[in-house]
This record gives C-alpha cells, structure tokens and sequence, in this order.
C-alpha cells in the first residue's frame, strides 16, 4: 500500500531492502535504515537477552546496547565473514556475557558490602572473604 500518488514511502521501500545493504545505509549514516533493522531484529535480542539473563530490565539495556554497537560498527561489518543475523547475534552475545558479569559484580557487591571498601587503589575483602 503506497501513497495515493502510487509512489512508496521511505519505510516502505526500507522493508524491501535486504539486511546487509541496510547495515551498509547505516554505515553513511541513515538512521531510517538502522530504524528497519530495529524492527526487525530488537525482538529477537530482546527474547535472547531475557532468556539468558533472566531480567526484562537488563534484557531491554541489552537491545539498546546491541543496536547502539550496531550503529557505531556498521563500518566494520563483512558480509563475506557472516550474515547481519550472525553478526548481530555475535554482538548480542558478548554483551550478555558483559552485562551478567556486571550484574553478577553488583550481586556480590551488595552481598558483601564491606568488599566495596576501597584502600590504597585496591578492593579489601570483608571478613567473610577472607
């Protein structure tokens, strides 16, 4: 369904180009290309995130991540190494690892809050680690 001057919009012409030619549109900088990706992919990162990580709030930090890498790396994407999909699951991925490291850090932190005692530029451990 296009205009009623039978021309098509930007979003629709958008829908019809594949993924690779819409990260190389990101890579000049068009935002309406990464906005397509989005669409089609922030459901899955996001069904990812919450399956790993168990947490919907860390889960939607992990979209904006992955499309915030997505937007920043565009130019580094080869379509002779892998798929968008693959390349997008690969930045998923490592982000999951990051943001449960962090969680996990923070867990323990507050379970031990004595370890966030700082001396001398060094973390000391509270009596029930040492």
């Amino acid at each position: 369904m296009g205009r009623p001057d039978g021309r098509e919009t930007v979003g629709q012409v958008l829908r019809d180009v594949g993924d690779e030619q819409l990260v190389y549109r990101v890579a000049g900088g068009d935002d309406r290309a990464l906005s397509e990706l989005y669409d089609r992919y922030s459901r899955p990162v996001y069904a990812t995130g919450v399956r790993l990580l168990r947490d919907v709030s860390l889960a939607e930090e992990l979209v904006q991540d992955a499309f915030t890498n997505v937007w920043r790396r565009a130019g580094t994407f080869d379509p002779e190494r892998a798929s968008f999909a693959t390349w997008l699951y690969r930045i998923t991925r490592n982000r999951v690892v990051d943001l449960a490291r962090k969680f996990r850090y923070s867990q323990f932190l507050r379970k031990h809050s004595a370890y966030a005692s700082c001396v001398g530029g060094r973390l000391v451990p509270c009596s029930r680690c040492r």
